[in-house]
C-alpha cells in the first residue's frame, strides 16, 4: 500500500452488498452524508471513523440483495422462490430488490391459474427491482400456453429497472396455439415504470396488459428505453390501460404468430384503452410496427418505422381518435400507413417513402380522417389511396415519385383533396374513379407520367358531381408524348361521368420533350360538364381544349 493511501471498501453490516469494492480513498478526505442520513467526518486513515446519523433511517435500510436469500444466478438452478423471498422480506413501505450479475432461472407458472401463478416473480406495492446490464432472468422451458416472469397484479408504485428478461421461445414444449408467454404481466396495477430493460425471445409478448373484471384497468405505466427483440407475438400488448407511455424504446424482429406487432393496441372486452403516447421509438423488422384495433385516443409521434415486413402503422377495426404525427415510415413490405374501417384519425407531418405498395392507404369506410402535411414518395403503389371511404380531408401533402398514382380516390364520396403537390408520379397525379361529390381544389399536378388530373366513371359506378377547381396542371404525360392530358374527364359508358364542375384551372404543356395532348379533354361518353374560367392557353401540344362530351356547358 502506498504511503498515506488507505485501501478499503465501504462495507454494509447487513451484508446486502450494496456498496462493495470501492476505490482507494486518499487521506484527509471528507465523507458527507446527506438526505435522511446526516453527518460528516474528516479522517487521515490512521484509525476507524464512526459517523452518527442525526435523524431518519438510512436510504439503504430497505435494500436487499437476492444473493442474501440464496439466489445463485448460475444459469441452472431455479431461483424463483429465492427472489420472491427477497421481495417478501421488505416491509409494506417497500424498498429495492437488487439482482446482481448472473443468469437466474425462473419457473414462470401460469398467471391465469391461482395455483401456479405463485411460481412467477410476484411483485408487491412500492417495490423497485434493480438489475445490472448483465443480469438475466430466463424463463425455464415449459409447456404453458400462458406464463410470466414478473406478475404485476393489483399493486402500485412498482419499478423494474435494468437487466435482460429472456423467454424460452426456441425451447418451448407446449402447443403452438398458446401465445401469452410474457416478460411482464400487468393486471390492475397503478404507477408502473419499466426502464433500461431488454425483453427478448418470449413465446408471446415482452409486456402484456389485460383487463380484470374486479381490478379494472392498469393505470399510469411508463416503458422507457426498453429493447424488445425477437418476441413471437408482440413487443407490447396494450389491452386495458389508462395513461400508458412508451418512450425511446426499440422493437425488432417481432415475428412468429399474428399479429406480430411491435406494439398492439387492442382493448379487451370490458376494458378500455385511453391516453396512450408512443414517442421516440424505433420499429424495425417486425411484421407490423404498430397495430391498433379499437378506440384508444392514442398519440403516435416522432417514431421511426423501418423495414417492417407488412405494414408500418395499421389502424383497423373502428380505431378512432388516433394522432399519427411526425413519424418516418419506410421500406415496409406492403403499406406504410394503413387505415382500414377506422374513422376520425389525424395523420399529419409524416414522411412515408419506399414502401412495397401504397404509402398511405384508407380502405372500407375509413371516414372523416385528416391526411395532411405528409411527404409521400418513392412508394411502389399509390402515394395516397382512398377506397370506399368518405368525408376525408386530404390537404397539403407532397406526393412525388411514386410508381402508381400520386393520389387515387376510388368509389369514394365527399372527400376534400386540397392544396396538395402531386408530381413526377409514374401514373396520374390525381385520379378519381367511380367517385362522387369530391372537391379537388388548388392542387399542383406536374410532370406525372400520365394525366395531371383524371376523372373516370364506368357503367357500374358513375363519377358524379365532382368539383375540379383552381388546380395547376403542367408538363404531364411524361411517359408518352401526347399520350395523356393535363386534365381528362373520361367514361367507360355513356352517362357514367356526369355533372362535374371544372373551373378556374390553369393548364400548361410546358417545355419538356414529352407534352400532354390537351390542356383539358372531355371524351364522348361524358355528359353535363361545366367548364368555366379555365386557363388552358398552351395547355397541350395538340390543343388547349377538346370537348366531345354531351351537354357540356362552356363559360
Amino acid at each position: 500500500m502506498a504511503n498515506g493511501d488507505m485501501l478499503k471498501s465501504v462495507y454494509d453490516t447487513n451484508n446486502n452488498g450494496v456498496v462493495d469494492q470501492a476505490a482507494k480513498l486518499q487521506t484527509a478526505r471528507t465523507i458527507k452524508l446527506t438526505g435522511s442520513v446526516a453527518g460528516s467526518a474528516t479522517f487521515d486513515g490512521t484509525k476507524d471513523i464512526t459517523i452518527t446519523t442525526t435523524g431518519g433511517a438510512s436510504p439503504l435500510e430497505n435494500w436487499v440483495n437476492v444473493k442474501s436469500f440464496g439466489a445463485l444466478g448460475n444459469g441452472t438452478s431455479d431461483d424463483t422462490a429465492r427472489i420472491n423471498a427477497a421481495i417478501n422480506s421488505l416491509p409494506a413501505s417497500g424498498g429495492t430488490v437488487y439482482i446482481p450479475e448472473g443468469t437466474y432461472m425462473i419457473n414462470t407458472g401460469n398467471p391465469y391459474n391461482p395455483v401456479t401463478n405463485a411460481t412467477c416473480i410476484s411483485l408487491k406495492n412500492n417495490i423497485t427491482i434493480k438489475m445490472t446490464e448483465n443480469t438475466v432472468l430466463k424463463a425455464i422451458t415449459n409447456a404453458y400456453n400462458n406464463y410470466a416472469i414478473f406478475l404485476v397484479r393489483a399493486v402500485s408504485n412498482v419499478t423494474i429497472e435494468g437487466g435482460i428478461l429472456q423467454g424460452e421461445r426456441y425451447t418451448h414444449t407446449g402447443p403452438t396455439a398458446g401465445q401469452v408467454g410474457v416478460g411482464v404481466w400487468l393486471e390492475g396495477a397503478t404507477n408502473v415504470t419499466i426502464r433500461d430493460v431488454t425483453c427478448k425471445e418470449f413465446w408471446g409478448d415482452g409486456i402484456y396488459t389485460l383487463y380484470h373484471s374486479t381490478l379494472g384497468n392498469t393505470k399510469k405505466v411508463t416503458v422507457e428505453n426498453v429493447s424488445f427483440i425477437d418476441n413471437r407475438r408482440q413487443g407490447i400488448s396494450i389491452c386495458a390501460n389508462e395513461n400508458f407511455r412508451v418512450i425511446g424504446c426499440s422493437f425488432e424482429t417481432t415475428q412468429g404468430t399474428d399479429p406480430a406487432a411491435g406494439i398492439d393496441i387492442e382493448p379487451e372486452l370490458g376494458g378500455t384503452v385511453r391516453d396512450v403516447t408512443i414517442t421516440g421509438n424505433v420499429f424495425k423488422g417486425n411484421k407490423i410496427g404498430i397495430q391498433a384495433l379499437g378506440d384508444a385516443s392514442a398519440t403516435i409521434t416522432g417514431n421511426v418505422f423501418e423495414g417492417n415486413t407488412m405494414w408500418g402503422i395499421y389502424l383497423a377495426s373502428s380505431s378512432r381518435y388516433y394522432s399519427v404525427t411526425g413519424n418516418i415510415v419506410y421500406a415496409s413490405g406492403n403499406y406504410g400507413i394503413y387505415v382500414n374501417t377506422s374513422t376520425d384519425n389525424v395523420i399529419s407531418g409524416n414522411v412515408v417513402y419506399n414502401n412495397g405498395s401504397h404509402g398511405i392507404y384508407l380502405l372500407n369506410n375509413a371516414d372523416r380522417n385528416v391526411i395532411t402535411d405528409n411527404k409521400v414518395y418513392g412508394n411502389s403503389g399509390e402515394g395516397i389511396n382512398v377506397y370506399k371511404s368518405f368525408d376525408n380531408i386530404i390537404n397539403d401533402n407532397n406526393v412525388t415519385n411514386n410508381k402508381g398514382r400520386g393520389i387515387f380516390i376510388a368509389v369514394s364520396t365527399d372527400n376534400s383533396i386540397n392544396g396538395n403537390t402531386s408530381s413526377s408520379n409514374a401514373l396520374s397525379g390525381i385520379y378519381l374513379w367511380n367517385s362522387k361529390y369530391n372537391l379537388v381544389d388548388s392542387n399542383r399536378c406536374s410532370k406525372n407520367g400520365q394525366h395531371g388530373i383524371f376523372v373516370k366513371g364506368d357503367a357500374a359506378n358513375d363519377s358524379l358531381s365532382n368539383s375540379i377547381s383552381n388546380n395547376q396542371c403542367k408538363e404531364n404525360s411524361q411517359t408518352t408524348n401526347q399520350g395523356y392530358q393535363n386534365i381528362f374527364l373520361s367514361s367507360g359508358a355513356q352517362g357514367a361521368n356526369t355533372i362535374n364542375n371544372v373551373q378556374g384551372n390553369m393548364c400548361r404543356a410546358g417545355g419538356l420533350a414529352n407534352k400532354p395532348q390537351y390542356g383539358i379533354l372531355i371524351d364522348a361518353n361524358t355528359s353535363e360538364t361545366l367548364l368555366k374560367n379555365n386557363d388552358t392557353r398552351g395547355g397541350g401540344a395538340k390543343g388547349d381544349l377538346s370537348d366531345s362530351g354531351t351537354g357540356t356547358v362552356l363559360i
